[in-house]
């Protein structure tokens, strides 16, 4: 591989054209922090340093990364979209990977109060310990959900984690349940002031995001092509010969 090629792949990856998720943005920060490990002489440094400002630019002018991704920050994405303030009072049922990334997620935008509820209560005591929240119990889930504008299912099992039995008790005030868990953890029913967001609904989302930012890779590449243009001038300034022959 050539200079020219290896630089066309350094300023592909910044951008986000090499990620699994199209247009993820902490590659900028993994690349950043492989600079800093191999302490780099001037002329590599600065390759790389043109490469986080390519990745940086083509997310500031163009659609690469708009639109969440994945099914947590989908979900809490929609969340936004039903309730505004920070007033929210969440109840996340699971501790595991998914419920984490909900709790940072959630965290992120500010709420009223986040609980976790889980099977195993030092679980969920070290989850809301890292996301500010309170750790209950299982049995105690029927009394936060009364009080509840959204719960969130990340945790699967063999029966229903959230019943209609949890909301009988509750006031006619509005409630979210998202459920992003499959097989589904939320019992299905329909009840007054009840809004459900399922995970079917979030896959749908996350296409439609994977879509846009596909159709936004012809302009990325316009902006790799102009960036790839002013390192070759930049290299012939420093080494006296073209990058492609470095």
């Amino acid at each position: 591989m050539s200079g020219g090629e290896a630089a066309r792949h350094l300023f592909r990856v910044c951008s986000g054209l090499e990620s699994v998720v199209i247009g993820e943005a902490e590659i900028l920060g993994q690349v950043r922090a492989a600079m800093e490990a191999s302490n780099p002489g001037p002329f590599l440094k600065g390759i790389f340093t043109a490469g986080i400002r390519t990745g940086r630019t083509a997310r500031a002018v163009t659609g690469i990364a708009h639109g969440a991704m994945s099914v947590a920050s989908v979900a809490v994405q929609q969340l936004r979209n039903l309730q505004t303030g920070s007033a929210m009072r969440i109840v996340i049922v699971g501790a595991g990977g998914t419920a984490a990334k909900v709790a940072r997620h959630v965290a992120s935008i500010g709420v009223a109060s986040l609980v976790v509820a889980n099977r195993t209560l030092e679980r969920a005591r070290e989850l809301a310990a890292m996301c500010g929240g309170t750790a209950i119990a299982i049995d105690a889930l029927a009394d936060e959900i009364a009080n509840a504008d959204v719960v969130v299912c990340a945790a699967s099992s063999e029966g229903w984690m959230v019943t209609r039995g949890h909301i009988a008790d509750r006031r006619a005030r509005p409630l979210i349940l998202v459920d992003i868990v499959m097989p589904p953890g939320i019992e299905p029913f329909e009840a007054d002031g009840v809004t459900r967001i399922d995970l079917a609904a979030i896959e749908q989302a996350t296409a439609e995001h994977r879509r846009r930012r596909a159709d936004e890779i012809p302009r990325v590449e316009a902006v790799i092509a102009r960036e790839l243009d002013w390192l070759q001038s930049w290299a012939q300034r420093r080494t006296s010969r073209p990058l492609s022959g470095a």
